[in-house]
């Protein structure tokens, strides 16, 4: 039986530094093989910009941008079928395009959940892909 697999945002990474009891859980599973993580190439630059702005300490950025494909299977943006999806979801939707392009490339990945702080992602939701909204 293939693991179930859940799709991060950038905002699970920041809960994640700050302790969020689900997102610690939720990595341990990752660690262990319980779960198959998949993230979006663009949250790696999002949080290289967090900690060059001084938003995210850049020895933290530095850990989880060396953790994150150590650990989950990062998407990159090479298809031309999850570019079409995104300019879909971004006109039908009013997403921003980088937070479609992110929902895109999960879906590409096959993330059946999606881990986000971003409450505009729920507008995503559909059959087959669930946005869970986490909570400061």
């Amino acid at each position: 039986m293939a693991a179930t697999t859940v799709g991060l945002d950038t905002g699970f990474f920041l809960r994640l530094l700050a302790g969020h009891d689900g997102c610690v859980s939720l990595w341990r599973r990752l660690l262990a093989g319980e779960v198959r993580g998949v993230v979006s190439c663009l949250s790696l630059a999002e949080l290289r910009r967090l900690g060059l702005r001084g938003h995210l300490e850049a020895q933290d950025a530095d850990l989880l941008l060396e953790a994150i494909p150590a650990v989950c299977e990062v998407v990159w943006l090479d298809s031309p079928e999850a570019l079409e999806r995104a300019a879909h979801l971004s006109h039908g939707t009013g997403l921003p395009l980088v937070d479609a392009l992110i929902v895109a490339s999960l879906e590409a990945a096959g993330a059946t959940e999606v881990w986000t702080t971003d409450a505009d992602l729920e507008r995503c939701q559909r059959q087959g892909m669930h946005m869970r909204l986490l909570q400061g």
